[in-house]
């Protein structure tokens, strides 16, 4: 469904703009994990032996070579095809080759730069999450979020999730070419939104 694909691709746009400015920006006002890193570096210490061991840890953080492919390849997406639609002008096809990053790799190139903020952090935590988005419990069960909502009422509406209702003369047929993976996905959904297994 194109409202879908659009919010996909709209989160992906967000996590390469976001991902690039924490990252790979560069500039004088530039507020980037690297630009934080030498910030606190330059500034004086009290005791020289923490910023030894800072440096160390930060070491330790370092982007390897497979992290810094995907930040380059976040920073030529960001720059030729979510910032500026940059267009060959004899042709009117893209400039570039699109390039592509995985959701995997997004995640990989997150944790660097999570972990990195961590080291430069000194052991404080902080909530990178807003609102009742932020992960809680209550009274030992997961708090649900207004995202939870969206995507239970997604399911409610859902045609595979709701396959035994709206085909119940001849879902039993059905089910029977239904693959063991595809039924307990199908169950969970349905169990998520109080149905019962189908």
């Amino acid at each position: 469904m194109e409202f879908w694909r659009l919010v996909v691709e709209n989160f992906l746009d967000t996590a390469v703009l976001l991902l690039h400015g924490l990252v790979s920006d560069q500039g004088p006002e530039v507020h980037s994990l690297i630009s934080f890193r030498g910030e606190i570096f330059r500034a004086t210490w009290k005791c020289e032996q923490k910023k030894h061991l800072l440096r160390q840890t930060c070491g330790d953080r370092r982007f390897g070579d497979a992290v810094r492919s995907i930040a380059d390849r976040v920073d030529r997406i960001r720059d030729a095809h979510v910032a500026h639609n940059l267009v060959d002008k004899e042709t009117g096809s893209p400039k570039e080759a699109i390039r592509y990053v995985s959701l995997e790799e997004l995640k990989q190139l997150f944790a660097a730069a999570h972990d990195l903020f961590g080291a430069l952090s000194f052991g404080s935590t902080y909530v990178t999450l807003a609102g009742d988005l932020a992960p809680a419990t209550i009274g030992g069960r997961r708090k649900r979020t207004c995202l939870d909502e969206v995507l239970d009422g997604v399911l409610r509406q859902s045609e595979f999730v709701n396959q035994p209702e709206r085909h119940a003369g001849y879902w039993a047929r059905l089910r029977e070419y239904m693959n063991d993976g595809r039924l307990e996905v199908m169950n969970d959904l349905r169990g998520r939104i109080g149905l019962p297994p189908a």
